[in-house]
């Protein structure tokens, strides 16, 4: 790991090298021209008997060293080839050593001069100046460490990167980096959600005084584990926020002899609909559930009753929704939801308020991925140009195929259960959008879409080259770049008429009294279809 994630907090280590190295080179030819057009002597420390102009040659040797690795550090960073990289970074650290015995031993020198006043300034100074070359150095060094891992990786040739069924091509992947100035003005600043905060905010009857503080909370650094139970029926709005305990306690009731009603219905189907059930619906979820989940431990076992659970909860949806009955991916929803509910009632009814979240949860038809698809490529087009522009060039490419699994499970197959989970959380809350799934698919394309067009990638390679980044992708480094994004996207004093959907209110709502864009209409020559009506 590197000891820096960014320069100065404010640029990236790649941009901190560059700026390193410029600055040697701008040092280095200062000091020729001082040392050249001034009168100043020069002396060394070991051998101070050496005429002045042999000192001159032996310093104009070493600012020409200076400018050679400093150029050779530029084109290292901007190449990411650490063996270019590797002289700076060696002579650095020496450099420094140097700096340190210099600036003691010239105010050693004014203080045995009875100089005090110049030999405390030099120390001073001197050690000032040290520090922050150390800083630079620091920085180099940082992004350096980058550089090697990617290069010991050697594009997916080694663990844990490898795969034993990588296409014809292999695919690079530089290591992502999000500065400060890409983040969330609130990031950070926000607590997590602890028990002593979440019983706080209810009064004595157990309404929620203000909700917006909770799901601020979740949004921005999520919650401790032990709450989900408690907080999850409320946002997947099995209770409304300001029922109390005792409505709370009665709507609990009523879902629980809902919940045996469904049961009993399905378990009196007969005749032809127990056979088009069984056939349909069935014998589907018997398949999936026994695949669903089981290195989980709380799914673990031939005999594990957790899977009778679910089996029972997904027939179940099927009749209480015949709709949409069951669809594969659904037992992959449900199970994190049963492992950390655990009641089979409690975990129906948040399943059920789950599967009603359409724009978080698209359920696996055309229309539902239509839509969901059709806001990602227009907000692609908005705020990653370069990708959109990359995207056109080949044929396919702007359906986007390597995002239907981010949309259908909700990125469980990208990241792990509990980085997954953190990031539902976070949809859940409808904290300034409603849409924040779509800025997660977002924030993956900004993060890694310069080395897909560095590479070229044509629509197939992109699909296995994303597929290759799951398990693997920084799901912290998304989600604040996700929030991120969507800070920027509610700067935007204008949008295109196809984001006039994205901006509607289904929930808490998007924008806020202070600000609300104006839509422009593109690629309509008379009437434009994606009207809104602008809420205040």
């Amino acid at each position: 790991m590197p000891p820096l994630n960014s320069c100065c907090r404010c640029c990236s280590l790649r941009t901190g090298t560059i700026i390193s190295g410029v600055c040697g080179i701008l040092l280095a030819v200062f000091g020729i021209i001082v040392m050249f057009t001034t009168s100043v002597k020069f002396r060394t420390i070991i051998i101070d008997t050496l005429p002045d102009w042999a000192v001159k040659l032996i310093l104009a040797i070493n600012m020409a060293m200076t400018i050679l690795i400093s150029v050779l550090l530029i084109v290292g960073a901007l190449k990411r080839y650490m063996f270019l990289m590797l002289p700076w970074v060696m002579l650095g650290i020496l450099l420094a050593i140097g700096m340190l015995v210099s600036v003691i031993y010239t105010s050693v020198v004014f203080y045995i001069d009875g100089d005090t006043f110049n030999g405390t300034l030099w120390l001073i100074v001197g050690l000032v100046a040290l520090v922050i070359y150390l800083y630079m150095w620091l920085v180099v060094y940082s992004f350096f460490v980058i550089v090697k891992e990617e290069h010991d990786r050697g594009a997916y040739m080694k663990a844990p990167f490898r795969r034993d069924n990588l296409p014809y091509r292999h695919f690079m992947v530089c290591r992502p980096e999000v500065s400060d100035l890409e983040l969330h003005p609130e990031e950070g600043q926000v607590a997590r959600l602890t028990e002593d905060m979440f019983r706080s905010l209810f009064t004595e009857k157990g309404q929620l005084e203000d909700d917006l503080v909770l799901r601020k909370a979740i949004f921005f650094a999520g919650m401790e584990r032990g709450l989900r139970k408690e907080v999850w029926p409320f946002l997947l709005h099995c209770y409304p926020y300001q029922s109390t305990y005792e409505e709370r306690a009665q709507i609990a009731e009523i879902r629980r002899q809902e919940y045996e009603e469904i049961s009993r219905r399905r378990l009196e189907l007969n005749g032809s609909q127990l056979t088009g059930f069984r056939r349909r619906v069935q014998s589907v979820v018997e398949k999936d559930v026994v695949r669903t989940d089981r290195a989980n431990p709380y799914f673990a076992g031939d005999e594990n009753p957790h899977l009778d659970i679910m089996k029972n909860i997904l027939l179940n949806y099927a009749v209480y929704n015949p709709g949409l009955g069951y669809t594969q991916g659904m037992s992959d929803l449900l199970a994190p939801v049963l492992c950390e509910m655990g009641d089979e009632v409690a975990t129906f009814w948040c399943f059920v308020g789950l599967m009603q979240r359409a724009v978080f949860v698209a359920t696996p038809t055309d229309r539902d991925m239509d839509i969901s698809l059709k806001y990602l490529r227009e907000l692609v087009r908005l705020m990653v140009p370069r990708f959109h522009e990359h995207l056109q060039k080949y044929p396919d490419a702007t359906e986007l195929l390597f995002c239907h699994r981010w949309i259908l499970l909700c990125f469980k197959r990208e990241f792990t259960e509990a980085v997954a989970l953190r990031m539902w959380e976070a949809c859940w809350a409808n904290y300034l959008t409603d849409y924040f799934h779509l800025f997660l698919c977002l924030a993956i394309v900004c993060v890694y879409a310069d080395d897909v067009i560095a590479q070229d990638l044509r629509a197939d390679e992109m699909l296995l080259h994303f597929s290759s980044l799951a398990m693997y992708m920084d799901g912290q480094v998304i989600a604040r770049k996700a929030r991120g994004l969507l800070h920027q996207f509610r700067q935007l004093r204008e949008l295109p008429c196809t984001l006039a959907g994205l901006c509607r209110r289904c929930g808490p709502g998007m924008w806020d009294s202070a600000h609300s864009p104006r839509l422009y209409c593109i690629g309509h020559d008379t009437h434009c279809p994606n009207t809104i009506n602008q809420e205040s």
